[in-house]
């Protein structure tokens, strides 16, 4: 069977609508909490300044779920803004991209 392509490919996370931000959760092995995005409004301009306590009101009550989610976000964020930065940026940012490793095992 053919692998599905990534809806991600190429698109800036700017650019990601809702449901591609609910793909991106299950995607990402967070379907459980899909319906704690649903009535916020959470798109790819959203996505990067969710934190903690904003999961927390979205009612993911779990602490090791919202570190986790958190987590994630940031490092897909990270990725996102490493493909579009400087050439010397980028090569200050490979070091202390490398360095920060998970927060938490998944």
């Amino acid at each position: 069977m053919a692998s599905k392509p990534d809806i991600f490919d190429g698109k800036d996370l700017s650019q990601w609508s809702e449901a591609e931000v609910v793909s991106w959760l299950e995607k990402s092995g967070y379907s459980d909490m899909v319906s704690h995005f649903h009535g916020h409004d959470v798109d790819g301009e959203v996505l990067p300044h969710l934190t903690e306590p904003h999961l927390e009101e979205m009612g993911i009550s779990n602490s090791d779920q919202r570190l986790r989610l958190f987590k994630d976000i940031r490092f897909e964020v990270g990725k996102h803004q490493h493909k579009v930065c400087a050439p010397r940026l980028c090569s200050l940012l490979d070091p202390l991209l490398a360095s920060a490793g998970p927060f938490l095992p998944h």
